[in-house]
């Protein structure tokens, strides 16, 4: 993907899973691109954080404190009327 957006200008022919043929653009693979390191700078930056946390604990109950994995957040129930 990365060569293809620095190569010629396209579009590009890319096949899916789905069997499904998609014509993309040099601009929707730079945004793909963009989107992707967004999201692994999103994980190195939350792994800072925790070692950041864990490094400015003080005693052994702080660092079991440290959430690491957060608790999921259960949907709503149905309004049955």
């Amino acid at each position: 993907m990365i060569s293809k957006s620095i190569s010629s200008d396209g579009p590009y022919n890319f096949k899916f899973d789905s069997g499904v043929w998609l014509e993309i653009t040099k601009t929707d693979l730079q945004t793909i691109i963009t989107a992707i390191d967004v999201k692994v700078q999103e994980a190195f930056d939350w792994e800072l954080t925790k070692l950041q946390e864990i490094d400015s604990c003080t005693t052994i109950q702080e660092v079991y404190d440290v959430e690491i994995v957060p608790q999921p957040v259960l949907p709503e129930p149905p309004i049955i009327e």
